[in-house]
C-alpha cells in the first residue's frame, strides 16, 4: 500500500517539569488517516482522504454517507475501506455504495514503526521537530518554556 504519513491516536501530553512532557501515544497501526491529515491509496489507485470537515472524499470528491468520519484505514489484502463515525467510535466498511457496520476494529499494530515528534506554540506555524524514535509509545520532549500552550504531533512514517 503506498501512503502518505499519518497521525498516532490517543496522543497525550503529561507535564513532568516547568519545560518538558512525557508524550504517550497508541502503537501505530496500519495507516489510519483523520481529518485534514494524511491520505492512502487503494489497490485501485484511488485515493482516499477524510477532509477538514470530516467528510471521506475519494480522487478529491465526497463519498456517500461519509460525513462524521473521524478516522479512515485501509486493509489492501481485503481490498477494503473502513471509516469510523466520529460521535459513536464505530467502524463501518464501503462496499462501493455504501457503509456497512462491522463488529470490532480493522486497526491493526504496524511492525518497523518510525514515529515523529513535532511541536509548536499554539496559534503559531511551522512545527518544530523535536526527533523520531522507533522505540514504544512515548518520548519525554525538553526545553519547552514555562508557562507556555504548544500543540503536539505525533506521526508515524514507516512500518509494514
Amino acid at each position: 500500500m503506498a501512503a502518505t504519513p499519518g497521525p498516532v491516536t490517543n496522543l497525550t501530553a503529561t507535564a513532568i517539569a516547568p519545560t518538558s512532557v512525557t508524550l504517550s501515544w497508541t502503537q501505530a497501526t496500519q495507516l489510519v488517516v483523520t481529518p485534514g491529515l494524511g491520505s492512502f491509496l487503494d489497490n485501485a489507485g484511488n485515493t482516499w482522504a477524510v477532509n477538514a470537515a470530516g467528510a471521506v472524499v475519494r480522487n478529491a470528491k465526497a463519498v456517500p454517507g461519509g460525513s462524521g468520519t473521524s478516522a479512515l484505514t485501509y486493509v489492501s489484502s481485503t481490498n477494503t475501506i473502513y471509516g469510523q463515525d466520529a460521535a459513536s467510535k464505530a467502524w463501518y466498511s464501503w462496499n462501493g455504495s455504501s457503509w456497512t457496520k462491522t463488529s470490532g476494529t480493522p486497526v491493526k499494530t504496524l511492525v518497523g514503526a518510525v514515529y515523529s515528534v513535532k511541536y509548536r506554540v499554539t496559534g503559531t506555524s511551522p512545527w518544530t521537530t523535536f526527533g523520531t524514535t522507533t522505540q514504544g509509545s512515548s518520548l519525554k520532549v525538553t526545553g519547552l518554556v514555562p508557562h507556555t500552550k504548544y500543540d503536539m504531533e505525533v506521526i508515524t512514517t514507516g512500518g509494514h
